[in-house]
């Protein structure tokens, strides 16, 4: 098993004054696919956020620092 960083990219449904339209969230993973972590982090995502935000795009976030790697 191992520890992925997944980022997410999204967009809101309907637009809100003083709220960002767009933009990023980032979930640590601890899976032993990239394609399960990537799922484990949608459903994170959807479970906090609901109907409000889409997600348009899940990626794996290169770890520059080397801490998750073992």
């Amino acid at each position: 098993m191992a520890l992925f960083l997944i980022d997410i990219s999204w967009k809101r449904r309907k637009a809100q004054d003083g709220d960002d339209q767009t933009g990023t969230k980032t979930y640590a993973e601890y899976a032993r696919t990239l394609t399960r972590a990537t799922t484990q982090a949608s459903k994170k995502f959807r479970r906090h956020y609901g109907m409000h935000l889409a997600i348009t795009k899940t990626a794996e976030k290169p770890d520059p620092a080397g801490i998750f790697n073992a």
